[in-house]
C-alpha cells in the first residue's frame, strides 16, 4: 500500500531525521573532495593588481 504525503510533510520528516556533521581541521593534501565548513580569507588580493 502507497501512503502519499505532502512535500512540506516530506521535509520535516527529513529535516527531523538528520543533524549537521561537525568540522574538523585536515591538512590540504587530505582535504581534496571536501566541502570548507567557512568562508576562506586570503591576507592578499591575487592578483595585486584590478
Amino acid at each position: 500500500m502507497v501512503t502519499r504525503i505532502s512535500l512540506e510533510e516530506a521535509l520535516e520528516l527529513i529535516a527531523g531525521a538528520v543533524s549537521p556533521l561537525g568540522a574538523e581541521v585536515l591538512p590540504l593534501a587530505d582535504a581534496l573532495g571536501r566541502t570548507l565548513a567557512a568562508d576562506a580569507h586570503a591576507p592578499l588580493d591575487q592578483p595585486p593588481f584590478d
